[in-house]
């Protein structure tokens, strides 16, 4: 077999990744290194980051239905089973014409596969190449919870009580690598930007592997969630209602998600009254890491105040209710400054998303025939949910947050009643009252949405 080097880049997550990719998938161009591409597979397959690639190589040794990768999109065991099939195909025909003598692929999944599964990509790429190294960044422990934490944020629900399952636990991610390819093959390098040329991942990662003349361009990197925009996300995933498990629905979240994003502001940040327990009880892997590496795990700019509790998250400040209410063409004055405002705004950013993706798609919005409302009757029936509403959760119902709640259901089931206590709103679902307990054990009631189709499919059940 002629000589050639598969090189893996395995992350970790929030270490330049998506700017290491995003360059070497648009502007590579060396005779000795190629970025893997792999045509053919459906256009919502993400193809510059290969965390897909690799997962859905995987479908043997894992209940792929339950990955987050699919779960979001709602893909089933029959459609899952034909991906794989298709990938399969058409990764071995890339590899059979890959002709340089280096080959990329970069994927933070890498790093949080079994043993067993590191063996079976090795065996399955050994049969294209003759040698395999791996590359990969570490960061601090509260860099680390502090990244997952925005990424399964954007991605969904994160429970803030949940927040020591974020620890990365260096030895279980990297080990294997060291078991399976050698720790000669295994480069770990600690993720400091003062460490890097120009303070750039990019060109740090180029030089380290053998890469020359690399241009000086600009690449998206994986911008991070304000802490302001970390809150108004984290209160519409913990009272919102969630986005459909489909493609569609992981493109309107996209979306939702970016818009947020926008919202400039602090620095998403924990306190270290916050981490510091989380790291004591994993010290002894920090221990293990930082020999590994050869340099201490932290960083200077460690100290400092940050979010302690899970109310710092439910707290937004007027400036940032101002800008959401701009964003969405609302009046401040027109919404309180409590749960229920903020819900408001973010259910009328999302239905003004979901109409932009419609148009752009060339459909309509549900009509009248079609099972929707015209104005008039949406105000009669929300008017009768409000007035059904008083005195059962303590406070006064905001018309216009019912008005939303109605406009954002993505599609009816044309059903006239679908009995789920509550509140019925025929064709669209129902109202119901929910109870939640604080940290403090205090019990408040808040409404929530529930649509047609899911009622349908726990009535199915």
């Amino acid at each position: 077999m002629e000589e050639k080097t598969l090189i893996l880049h395995i992350g970790m997550h929030k270490t330049g990744t998506t700017s290491i990719q995003a360059y070497l998938y648009k502007y590579l161009d060396d005779p000795n290194f190629e970025y893997l591409k792999i045509k053919g597979l459906p256009e919502w397959f993400p193809c510059v980051n290969h965390s897909g690639i690799i997962t859905t190589m995987l479908l043997d040794f894992r209940n792929l239905r339950n990955n987050v990768f699919y779960k979001l999109r709602g893909l089933k065991e029959l459609e899952i089973a034909n991906l794989h099939k298709l990938l399969i195909e058409n990764l071995i025909n890339s590899l059979a014409k890959h002709s340089k003598p280096n080959l990329i692929i970069s994927a933070e999944s890498l790093s949080t596969v079994e043993k067993d599964e590191l063996i079976f990509i090795k065996n399955f790429f050994s049969q294209f190449f003759t040698k395999t190294l791996i590359y990969g960044y570490v960061r601090s422990p509260k860099h680390c919870i502090e990244g997952l934490f925005s990424q399964e944020l954007k991605a969904g629900f994160v429970d803030f009580k949940k927040l020591p399952s974020l620890y990365p636990k260096y030895k279980n991610r990297f080990q294997k690598f060291d078991e399976v390819y050698g720790s000669e093959n295994v480069n770990l390098y600690k993720y400091d930007k003062s460490l890097f040329p120009d303070g750039d991942v990019v060109k740090d990662f180029c030089q380290k592997i053998g890469i020359a003349n690399i241009p000086q361009v600009d690449v998206a990197a994986n911008p991070s969630l304000s802490k302001e925009a970390a809150s108004l996300l984290y209160i519409y995933r913990k009272y919102g209602e969630e986005f459909e498990r489909s493609i569609d629905g992981a493109k309107e979240n996209g979306l939702f998600v970016s818009k947020l994003m926008q919202l400039k502001g602090e620095k998403l940040r924990f306190s270290q009254k916050l981490i510091r327990p989380i790291i004591e009880e994993n010290k002894e892997d920090v221990e293990w890491i930082e020999e590994r590496l050869g340099v201490s795990i932290y960083d200077i700019d460690e100290n400092g105040d940050g979010i302690e509790k899970e109310e710092d998250l439910l707290t937004v400040n007027k400036d940032t209710i101002e800008w959401l209410a701009g964003e969405v063409g609302v009046k401040i004055s027109k919404v309180g400054n409590n749960i229920e405002g903020i819900l408001f705004l973010l259910n009328k950013l999302r239905a003004d998303i979901r109409s932009k993706i419609y148009n752009q798609d060339k459909k309509t919005l549900p009509n009248n025939n079609k099972g929707g409302m015209e104005m008039p009757r949406k105000r009669e029936l929300a008017e009768k949910i409000v007035e059904s509403m008083k005195g059962k959760i303590g406070r006064d119902v905001n018309l216009r947050l019912v008005i939303t709640m109605i406009d954002s259901l993505t599609e009816t089931l044309g059903k006239e009643v679908l009995e789920s206590g509550g509140t019925i709103l025929p064709n669209f679902g129902t109202i119901k009252i929910v109870e939640k307990k604080d940290e403090s054990g205090k019990i408040s009631k808040i409404m929530r949405f529930v649509p047609v189709k899911r009622i349908k499919e726990q009535i199915e059940k």
